[in-house]
């Protein structure tokens, strides 16, 4: 009896040995989708072109880099008789375009208010191919208040 005992833990230690490796890769591949679910971004709905947009608004398409190199794109509205300068930042999985759906820019040029609304890395027109969620956009919005 003592030698089937012996057998039937090992097969016991064996089988739970295997599954925890099991779990632990299942955890490991979870993580690793979730992360890219979270920092890939769908560029076609950051590259929506802009819809009644007045046209007296003029804006001036403008390239810059970051500090790592990463190139930047961004819209230029220069107001007629400019208050102050504003840099538009966009949230997670948007762009530059929604201020120009959403009536901001609009609304600061009335006030005399010029504004640069960029897109942050790996969204819009910018390069990248992830975003951080704030890590690396510092960077960007540094670069953007330089330009």
């Amino acid at each position: 009896m003592p030698r089937h005992r012996g057998r039937v833990f090992r097969w016991l230690k064996i089988t739970v040995a295997v599954l925890g490796l099991a779990g632990f890769i299942a955890f490991c591949r979870f993580t690793w989708q979730l992360s890219l679910y979270i920092t890939e971004i769908d560029r076609a709905r950051s590259l929506s072109p802009a819809t009644g947009f007045p046209e007296e608004i003029t804006a001036q398409r403008i390239e810059f880099s970051a500090e790592d190199g990463i190139k930047l794109v961004g819209l230029w509205f220069p107001a007629k008789e400019e208050k102050a300068v504003l840099v538009l930042c966009h949230g997670r999985g948007s762009g530059k375009r929604q201020f120009l759906h959403n009536g901001q820019v609009e609304f600061l040029y009335r006030n005399g208010y010029s504004s640069l609304a960029l897109d942050f890395r790996a969204t819009g027109e910018s390069e990248g191919k992830h975003c951080t969620l704030g890590a690396l956009e510092r960077q960007d919005l540094k670069a953007a208040i330089q330009e």
